[in-house]
């Protein structure tokens, strides 16, 4: 056999498997490696063109929200926003998509604005 012929071959196969890799990879991504985004904010003036009185935001009391979203919710406060990657962490009282989600907490007698948003639903 042609060492150039076999050459040329093994070319062709890395070329297409790398145009399928970059072309149809996107589709099985797991939704785990995206990075999902929690800001908090103590008073909602500080974010512009959003109303926290309107009826698209969930409230949540901090005493009746998951150990994951305390967490999540806990980390926000301390630093104005908490990021991370694993799906697993997601809680069940919030949402990560390519939309922005609102909500209201209520915690130590204070009301904390917090919005997310990261990752493909």
């Amino acid at each position: 056999m042609n060492v150039k012929a076999l050459f040329g071959g093994l070319l062709a196969v890395l070329l297409c498997l790398g145009l399928f890799l970059i072309f149809f990879a996107p589709l099985f991504e797991d939704d785990a490696d995206c990075r999902r985004t929690t800001h908090v904010y103590d008073d909602p003036d500080e974010i512009e063109g959003i109303s926290f009185s309107s009826d698209h935001v969930t409230h949540y009391d901090y005493e009746n929200m998951s150990s994951d979203a305390q967490s999540i919710f806990d980390r926000a406060r301390e630093d104005g926003d908490y990021q991370f990657f694993d799906g697993s962490d997601d809680p069940p009282e919030f949402e990560y998509g390519d939309e922005t989600q609102f909500y209201t907490v209520s915690y130590r007698n204070d009301t904390y604005y917090l919005w997310t948003g990261g990752c493909s639903a």
